[in-house]
């Protein structure tokens, strides 16, 4: 790199308990500020690989890694790749920020032969090329987060993503007697004109079963706002089915869609923006596919038509819509927030 000139303008320091590699800090590269993460040498004068990020960049990088490091990690690869003479086990892919002509760079969990480790880099659309980047430990992630949460203003929180399970309730803890961390987080909120917003709320997060708590009064004022994009039970389901139902055991199409808040009932009222929203986010998360959800629409309008004791107008308009808007849309086609993974992990 000795054709490229760089100022370490602010330093925020090592990201490792060592106080030494990898490091965070803000460099001019060319008269270009970037946030730059890489390792450097004992005189910090010779920077090795990395990446760089915009500063509009920094808060979706946070989003992505405060996702990466609370979720499971899946043990098979999404992807299998080759990179020159290395190969890439993708695990998991929990962010994606757009760059120029398609590529994107990726916060991921990357087996490249030595252990999977949380890993950022620029990527082809189609894998078959990969920029320079850096791999991470856990640890080092939360001490960026740390870093990013401090320079954004941020208070630390946990991220909800579409996959989370929420329980509401009047018990603020894990009903199967695991201990449960009192935490703030993040959830998204699907406002009716399809927009999100992002609502800090306490809940208890059990970290055996990988799900989250929340007090009923809690869910009821998120919820006047706008639907939850996260999946949704009730203190009374989990009692009775919890482990079944978010492994994915007692996996049915019309449960999995109302926990994800979709339903065409009058008196929640959803938007036809909404819905399609949320059809959306069911897709891009992998826990259904277009072909799943239009099937189970035929079935649910096939139902309304021979229903003979009331009028289900209203309901197969709505399900007709849905129809055309999900059975048109194309996977991948969609940048959403808080969907933690295009991992495909649907069943049937």
């Amino acid at each position: 790199m000795s054709s490229i000139k760089f100022r370490r303008i602010t330093e925020y320091g090592s990201l490792s308990a060592s106080g030494k590699n990898p490091q965070f800090n803000l460099v001019d590269w060319n008269g270009y500020e970037k946030y730059d993460i890489r390792r450097w040498d004992d005189t910090n004068t010779q920077p090795y690989k990395g990446i760089t990020f915009d500063e509009e960049e920094l808060e979706e990088l946070l989003q992505a890694l405060k996702i990466a490091v609370d979720a499971k990690k899946s043990t098979t690869p999404t992807k299998v790749v080759r990179c020159g003479s290395a190969t890439a086990k993708i695990m998991d892919i929990f962010g994606v920020l757009p760059q120029y002509s398609d590529w994107a760079k990726l916060v991921t969990f990357t087996d490249w032969g030595y252990g999977a480790k949380y890993d950022l880099r620029s990527w082809a659309p189609d894998y078959s090329k990969c920029g320079k980047g850096i791999t991470l430990s856990e640890s080092e992630c939360r001490r960026l987060i740390e870093i990013l949460s401090d320079i954004l203003g941020i208070e630390d929180t946990s991220v909800i993503a579409f996959e989370d399970f929420v329980v509401r309730g009047t018990y603020f803890g894990c009903l199967s007697g695991h201990k449960t961390e009192t935490i703030t987080a993040q959830v998204n909120i699907l406002k009716k004109d399809g927009s999100t917003e992002t609502v800090n709320v306490t809940a208890g997060h059990c970290h055996t079963c990988g799900c989250y708590f929340m007090s009923e009064t809690d869910y009821q004022a998120l919820r006047a706002r706008g639907i939850l994009l996260c999946q949704v039970i009730t203190e009374k389901d989990f009692k009775k089915n919890g482990t079944r139902i978010i492994s994915g055991e007692d996996w049915k199409p019309e449960s999995l869609l109302h926990q994800c808040g979709y339903n065409v009932n009058a008196t929640d009222d959803l938007s036809d923006t909404q819905r399609h929203e949320i059809l959306t986010y069911v897709v891009e998360s992998g826990l259904q596919t277009v072909y799943q959800i239009t099937n189970f629409l035929d079935w649910l309008i096939g139902q309304a038509n021979r229903q003979m004791t009331r009028d289900m107008s209203s309901a197969i308009a709505k399900w007709s819509s849905d129809r055309k808007y999900i059975s048109n849309y194309k996977m991948g086609s969609r940048r959403l927030v808080g969907v933690r993974s295009s991992r495909v992990k649907v069943k049937g």
